[in-house]
């Protein structure tokens, strides 16, 4: 929240362990290595975002809580443009920055004028001040910002709703949503780190298409806008697998790429809210798997009963088989003190 005026300052192998320092540390290589326009951000303006700016007062509010973010000793001038990235609304503020030892005594530009005009921080021996004053923009800069607001946008309306499975690179037996649940230290805990990856690798390749048609300048500051805007942040991206499966995915937060390699996406699998033909949910916890009953598909079935063992509950029964074929029942009971599962195939 801005300040308004005063503000201090078990039984799994070994590697399938500790998923989230793995892909932590993949996704760190991957900003890293992976081939792409190398474009630095030395020379980009300042930009800030602000989805709620309408008023004069709020975008100057902004830009003086910007150039303290960014600048927090800064005595001068510091120029910033804020952006409301739903309205594509461009302002640019030079902000006059200043130091004042001792008592606050807040100026203004203009001894006549208001004297709590600005934003101010305390320090141990005094007071930063700043205060955005508007300035007419450079009209290259405001194009650019528009251009890759719109193209933000539009990778949102590619992304938003389901994602083609097939457009994805993923291992083989990483083929029902029901792989994504379970235990961080178990197997789909390493799978969970396997499709974070894949989906950035996508999301990726999608800026790429899309950055074709930007200039340079809007090239240079679209990873900016991506990042920084918040137009992606929350948005769910929805995987169906060939089983019929599907997995909603969240996106909670963006690092831009550094000198112009790809945003690393942070993402959060909504495990309870996998489902599939004929399930209602997916178990995501032992305790869900008391009084559980599935009847339909085998393939479903075998996965089901994977989930069942990687929470440790025992399962008998043939399983799916070989084909797979319909009829296959999976029931979960309470037996004496403890919790079984058992499958059973249909008769008829």
């Amino acid at each position: 929240m801005a300040c308004k005026k005063v503000c201090s300052f078990s039984t799994e192998a070994p590697f399938l362990k500790n998923k989230q320092a793995y892909v932590k540390l993949f996704l760190f290589v991957y900003s890293l290595l992976i081939a792409s326009t190398a474009i630095s951000s030395t020379s980009l303006p300042t930009i800030g975002f602000c989805d709620y700016c309408s008023s004069n007062a709020s975008f100057s509010t902004e830009a003086e809580q910007v150039s303290f973010s960014e600048a927090p000793f800064l005595e001068g001038i510091h120029k910033i443009y804020i952006v409301n990235p739903y309205s594509s609304e461009v302002r640019f503020f030079h902000v006059s920055r200043w130091f004042e030892i001792g008592d606050l005594i807040p100026r203004s530009s203009s001894p006549k004028e208001r004297q709590d005009s600005g934003s101010v921080r305390r320090s141990s021996q005094g007071y930063y001040h700043a205060e955005a004053i508007p300035a007419p923009s450079d009209p290259s800069i405001e194009q650019a910002l528009t251009e890759s607001i719109r193209a933000t946008n539009d990778l949102r309306q590619q992304i938003s709703g389901f994602v083609d499975f097939d457009s994805l690179v993923l291992p083989p037996e990483l083929d029902s949503a029901i792989d994504l649940v379970g235990p961080e230290d178990s197997a789909a805990g390493l799978n969970r780190s396997r499709m974070i990856i894949a989906l950035n690798t996508y999301l990726n390749e999608r800026i790429s298409n899309l950055a074709i048609a930007l200039g340079d300048l809007a090239l240079r500051l679209l990873s900016r806008v991506i990042s920084q805007s918040g137009l992606l942040n929350n948005l769910t991206i929805t995987i169906e697998f060939p089983d019929g499966t599907s997995i909603p995915i969240s996106i909670a937060s963006i690092r831009e790429g550094f000198q112009g390699d790809p945003n690393v996406f942070e993402m959060e699998i909504l495990q309870n809210l996998a489902h599939g033909p004929g399930l209602t949910g997916v178990p995501g916890s032992s305790g869900q798997f008391t009084g559980f009953y599935f009847f339909g598909d085998s393939g479903i079935v075998q996965e089901l009963m994977q989930l069942a063992r990687r929470y440790g509950i025992p399962v008998t029964g043939p399983g799916g088989g070989t084909p797979p074929t319909d009829g296959t029942r999976m029931t979960c009971e309470i037996d004496g003190n403890h919790l079984k599962c058992r499958v059973t195939r249909d008769s008829n």
